[in-house]
């Protein structure tokens, strides 16, 4: 998600709120399988926000990231020792986006180490897909080679997305 923000922004193509999941529809999400894929989607839209610098809004967004990651009973990874350096950061772009990375590894680590990879790769997949929904709607207004070539190079991460979730099919349920 980090490096779609960035290829988007450096192409010149404005910042466009419209593309992001709205907080408000994070009330929509209350299954487990909801939760992480919307994770993943609000992670892919807070690093757009960042690196856009739309700080004010980024809060909102983080503010939702750290709702589902409770629900997911994944909080614990977020300690107040890193939520102090969120505030601290909050106006230094760099820095809040070593911050989130932290946070999502951290998360990551304490979702293998607990035997919920399946969880973890959730995130993963909604923060793909979201990425994807920001190059192609970004497509569909401004004809960029660099973005066209860059949404064919995701054959292989779906390939592998696929096969990396192969083994959880069915244990997750929607209800």
């Amino acid at each position: 998600p980090f490096q779609v923000a960035i290829l988007v922004k450096d192409n010149k193509v404005p910042f466009n709120k419209d593309l992001l999941n709205p907080v408000q529809n994070q009330n929509n999400y209350s299954t487990t399988f909801k939760q992480a894929l919307n994770l993943g989607v609000y992670g892919a839209d807070l690093s757009y926000l960042n690196i856009y610098e739309q700080l004010p809004d980024a809060a909102g967004y983080f503010a939702v990231v750290k709702i589902l990651s409770k629900e997911l009973g994944i909080l614990s990874t977020l300690d107040e020792k890193t939520l102090n350096k969120l505030e601290r950061n909050s106006n230094n772009k760099d820095s809040l986006m070593f911050v989130l990375s932290t946070i999502y590894r951290d998360a990551d680590v304490y979702l293998f180490n607990n035997n919920r990879n399946e969880v973890g790769l959730l995130i993963l997949a909604g923060g793909w897909v979201e990425s994807l929904y920001i190059m192609t709607q970004t497509l569909s207004k401004y004809n960029n080679q660099e973005i066209i070539n860059r949404i064919g190079d995701q054959k292989y991460p779906l390939d592998n997305l696929i096969e990396l979730n192969r083994p959880y099919y069915g244990k997750i349920s929607d209800e």
